[in-house]
């Protein structure tokens, strides 16, 4: 586990990592993501990475699953942050991804914000986990694509794909609210779909 306390301003641009080990050995399953928190007056960032991802399964006969994601939560001062993100609004990749691999995925874990005031903005690839983050009832985006994360919305939350939609490999969508896809919708997926 990583717990941060901060009294002003956290900026990260590098990475935060607290992910599962993946299992390397036959029977073993692999490590589930930790857990990171940070409390701060401000998030800042440029281009950081926080993750708390599961491990990967392994290839062996009698293989182990695969690691379920972690826990990430930023807290901070909504009204600090709101002034802070007119000058610079934090863009960072929050990953808690399971582990996968045939049947044998993981859940994806929890990525909890104070509000969506940044995140999850409008990048067109986001990373795995649940969004529990508050009053995050809608989001859009020019175009979508995942193949090997599952990203899980909260209930409640519709979510519009401008373009288009493409969804491959091991990487999933789930919304509990409305989903509009402007462009084409493309489902290939191995374990998981929508």
């Amino acid at each position: 586990a990583i717990w941060l306390d901060v009294a002003n301003q956290f900026t990260v641009n590098g990475s935060i990592t607290a992910n599962g080990t993946d299992n390397t050995a036959g029977q073993s399953a692999a490590g589930s993501g930790g857990g990171i928190r940070i409390h701060c007056n401000v998030f800042s960032s440029s281009n950081g990475l926080i993750s708390a991802n599961g491990g990967m399964y392994g290839t062996g006969p009698y293989n182990g699953g695969a690691g379920g994601g972690g826990r990430i939560a930023i807290h901070y001062d909504p009204a600090a942050q709101a002034t802070a993100n007119l000058t610079a609004r934090p863009v960072v990749r929050l990953s808690a991804r399971s582990g996968w691999g045939s049947i044998q995925r993981g859940t994806p874990g929890t990525i909890y914000l104070t509000d969506s005031s940044f995140f999850p903005g409008s990048a067109t690839t986001l990373y795995g986990g649940q969004m529990m983050i508050t009053n995050l009832t809608s989001w859009s985006t020019a175009s979508l694509t995942s193949s090997t994360d599952v990203v899980i919305f909260p209930d409640g939350c519709n979510v519009s794909v401008t373009n288009n939609l493409e969804l491959s490999g091991d990487g999933g969508l789930q919304v509990r609210g409305a989903l509009s896809v402007g462009g084409a919708a493309s489902f290939n997926v191995n374990a998981y779909a929508i």
